[in-house]
């Protein structure tokens, strides 16, 4: 039986946030050697663990939104200077968006049977399934290495 905790707070093993619709939690974590069960849902762990590291969700994303006009799927820094970036794969509070953290994924190949779902490799050989297409993967990479890079030039 898996041990179900209440909280999480991402920190620079976490690999992905993966909600898990079930009764008794979540969301999966996936971490670089373990995997967990969380009661709380992908985008809560998210702005818990904004609140964690003494920052805010909205706080991050108004920030974001200053340096990048990224207005939808805004990526996240949750600890900027140990470069801890998430982004979403659909609208944040989606019950269908899963969050990875850009440093940790490896490689990305279309579902030859559904071109609508990715499979997404992890610095860890985890593969999962994705729900969005190729492009919106790589466009949020994209746009979480452009937040990376203006943070370090700027910070």
């Amino acid at each position: 039986m898996k041990t179900v905790k209440t909280s999480y707070v991402i920190n620079k093993n976490t690999i992905a946030l993966v909600p898990a619709k079930k009764l008794d939690y979540y969301t999966t974590v996936y971490e670089t050697d373990k995997e967990k069960q969380i009661k709380k849902t992908p985008f809560e762990i998210i702005k818990d663990s904004c609140i964690h590291y003494w920052t805010t969700y909205e706080g991050r994303k108004k920030a974001v939104y200053h340096h990048t006009k990224y207005k939808q799927k805004t990526p996240i820094p949750i600890h900027m200077e140990k470069e801890i970036f998430f982004f979403p794969t659909h609208a944040p509070a989606s019950m269908n968006s899963h969050w990875f953290s850009v440093k940790h994924i490896g490689n990305m190949k279309i579902n030859d049977k559904d071109k609508r779902e990715t499979f997404v490799s992890f610095s860890n050989g985890k593969t999962l399934k994705i729900d969005a297409t190729l492009y919106s993967l790589m466009r949020q990479i994209e746009r979480t290495m452009h937040c990376l890079f203006l943070m370090k030039v700027n910070y």
